[in-house]
């Protein structure tokens, strides 16, 4: 299973392939609309690249993109694979919500046919249940046929949050449903990416290693659950620095940078660094915390 790291090139971010070999990256189209240039290029890097569309992103931050703008920036992208421009949905959806933005999201698809070609196309679908999964599908392949090489699903990540039991049972689903192209899960980090790996997807990207560097957390190398290790007044568990460096083999560790338990970008890069060995690690080995391993079980047994 491939593991794509988010890649927000306005942010202050590591660049995750100069301190270890990693799959892939994914950036966005809101991004890359403002750059103008060849991702690889513009970033030095020269494996895998998935230029998403940011429809997500774009929805978060009420902001719009038209069809054309992000067409012409991963046009410029030169990527491996463009994501086409799709409308989420919210977490329980009507059926007017789904049908028309699934149908909407649909549409996008032949314009980013005729632009790449069905290889270098991920069409994104968007489904709550197996009913609506069905029918996407059969709305996709009624309008264009079975011409795929990818696949996105958009909406498990916010499965995996609120219902995760549902989320395993939806991917599992997916992947037999899907059995005949590389099935891509968008936002799913952690734990939530190693079920999907022990599910059979081909890949997932995750921006957690960030998210969870600004808040001053590395993951904990012995029990994996997130600790604190930059000065801050809260309630969640918090590892020191020496222990840290003790345990970990990871290069922000072994580099024994004082910085990763200090506010400021040094010390978020050193610690997204870090998360990010780690989420490599658990998806390779494909490693569940106790939490997740008891929704992975009560799952396999109801479903």
């Amino acid at each position: 299973m491939k593991l794509l790291f988010v890649y927000p090139t306005l942010q202050a971010s590591p660049r995750i392939w100069e301190y270890f070999d990693v799959d892939g990256i994914l950036v966005s189209a809101d991004v890359l609309v403002d750059d103008g240039a060849g991702v690889k290029e513009l970033l030095g890097f020269d494996g895998f690249v998935l230029a998403d569309s940011g429809g997500y992103r774009l929805l978060s931050r009420k902001r719009v993109l038209n069809v054309d703008e992000v067409l012409t920036a991963q046009l410029k992208a030169k990527a491996d694979v463009n994501v086409t421009l799709d409308y989420p949905l919210s977490l329980r959806p009507n059926r007017q919500e789904f049908e028309v933005k699934a149908k909407k999201s649909i549409e996008n698809v032949g314009i980013w046919l005729d632009a790449f070609g069905p290889d270098k196309v991920m069409p994104v679908l968007h489904a709550r249940t197996k009913r609506q999964l069905r029918l996407v599908k059969e709305w996709l392949v009624e309008r264009y046929g079975n011409v795929f090489s990818h696949i996105g699903l958009g909406s498990l990540a916010e499965l995996s949050r609120y219902d995760p039991i549902s989320m395993i049972k939806l991917a599992s689903y997916a992947r037999k449903f899907f059995n005949n192209v590389k099935l891509h899960a968008f936002g799913c980090g952690n734990s939530s990416a190693v079920i999907l790996a022990l599910i059979g997807f081909d890949s997932v990207d995750m921006a957690s290693h960030i998210h969870d560097a600004r808040y001053g957390m590395v993951r904990h190398p012995q029990n994996l659950s997130m600790a604190v290790i930059a000065e801050r007044r809260v309630s969640r568990p918090t590892i020191k620095l020496d222990e840290l460096f003790s345990l970990c083999s990871c290069p922000a560790c072994q580099s024994r940078d004082v910085e990763i338990a200090k506010w400021g970008r040094r010390g978020l890069i050193l610690r997204a660094v870090h998360n990010a060995w780690w989420l490599k690690k658990m998806l390779k080995e494909k490693i569940l915390t106790p939490r997740w391993r008891k929704y992975w079980e009560k799952a396999m047994k109801n479903s």
